[in-house]
C-alpha cells in the first residue's frame, strides 16, 4: 500500500519525479501509520467481548507478540519489494550481474543481504513499538518512525557508483543495534511484568 501510494504521488506531481528520496519519505510515513493504524484496530477489537479477547489477550508477551506478526508481514512486503521486484526488473532488461553501483558484489547478493537487513529492521521495530502504543510513549514511537525514515535514506547509496557496499554496511549496522536494543529491552519488559504479577506493565 505504501508503495502504491508512494508511486501514484511521484507520477502525479512531475518535479517529484527526479526526487527518489521523496518516495521513500512517503512510504515510510505510510508504513508507520498503518502499524499504528493496526494497533488501533486491534485495541478496539480487545473491547468487543470474550470471544475476541480470546484471540487478543492483555498482557507484554501477547502485546510484542502482536508487533512482531505485524513486523512479519511488513518484512516480507519488503522482500517483495526490495528484492525481487528489482531483480525481475533487473532481468527484464538484461541487466548485467554486476553493476555501477555495486562493481565488487554480484547483484543477486548485494540484493538479498539488503532485504534481510530490512526484514529484520521490521521485525525488531514492530516489536519494539506495540508495547510503546499501549504505554502511550509518543517519544519512543517517534524515535523509531526516526529510525526506519533514516535506515532507508541511506538506500539512496544505492544510486551512487560503488555505493552499495557501504550502504549494505550501514544498514546492517542499524539492524544490528536494534536487534540488541529489542533483546534488552524484551528482557526488562518481561522481568518488570513478572515481578507486576502479570499485569502487563511495560519497562
Amino acid at each position: 500500500l505504501a508503495a502504491v501510494l508512494s508511486a501514484a504521488v511521484w507520477f502525479a506531481i512531475p518535479p517529484l519525479r527526479e526526487t527518489f528520496g521523496w518516495v521513500l519519505f512517503v512510504s515510510t510515513t505510510v508504513q508507520e501509520a498503518s502499524r499504528l493504524a493496526l494497533w488501533l484496530v486491534f485495541a478496539k477489537l480487545r473491547t468487543m467481548g470474550d470471544g475476541v479477547q480470546a484471540f487478543l489477550r492483555p498482557g507484554m508477551r501477547n502485546e510484542m507478540l502482536s508487533g512482531l506478526a505485524v513486523g512479519l508481514g511488513y518484512a516480507a512486503t519488503s522482500v517483495l519489494v526490495n528484492y525481487y521486484a528489482p531483480i525481475a526488473d533487473s532481468y527484464m532488461r538484461d541487466t548485467a550481474v554486476y553493476i555501477p553501483a555495486c562493481p565488487e558484489i554480484n547483484f543477486f547478493v548485494a540484493g538479498a543481504a539488503l532485504s534481510l537487513a530490512f526484514s529484520v529492521m521490521h521485525l525488531v521495530l514492530g516489536l519494539l513499538v506495540w508495547p510503546w502504543y499501549e504505554a502511550r510513549r509518543p517519544y519512543a514511537v517517534g524515535a523509531v518512525y526516526v529510525i526506519h525514515l533514516a535506515t532507508v535514506m541511506v538506500g539512496l547509496g544505492n544510486t551512487a557508483d560503488g555505493g552499495c557496499g557501504p550502504t549494505i554496511g550501514v544498514v546492517w549496522a542499524v539492524a544490528a543495534g536494534l536487534v540488541a536494543v529489542a533483546a534488552v529491552s524484551t528482557v526488562r519488559r518481561l522481568s518488570s511484568e513478572a515481578a507486576a504479577g502479570g499485569e502487563g506493565k511495560d519497562a
